[in-house]
């Protein structure tokens, strides 16, 4: 199967879980963010988001799709999660 180059770009890649806590650790502070105010801006449960962070299970692969949706359109993510227009 053939993947576009969106799903291939936010589709978890080698690293498993270590992998994904950097990235999502990484992108949190790319928007500033601390992790109660990303976890409000984004609809994610604050433990849920600490623990990912840490390494300690990780996110379906729909979330994480999310998360890239995030990387690639942090300000209207965050708008439609907020129920704004864009």
């Amino acid at each position: 199967m053939k993947l576009d180059r969106f799903s291939q770009k936010h589709m978890p890649g080698p690293g498993g879980r270590d992998g994904t806590a950097k990235r999502l650790r990484a992108l949190r502070e790319r928007l500033d963010m601390s992790q109660p105010i990303f976890s409000a801006s984004y609809g994610l449960p604050l433990a849920t988001l600490r623990n990912w962070e840490a390494g300690h299970g990780e996110p379906p692969a729909s979330l994480i799709t999310f998360i890239g949706a995030i990387e690639t359109a942090p300000e209207a993510m965050r708008r439609i999660i907020a129920g704004e227009s864009l």
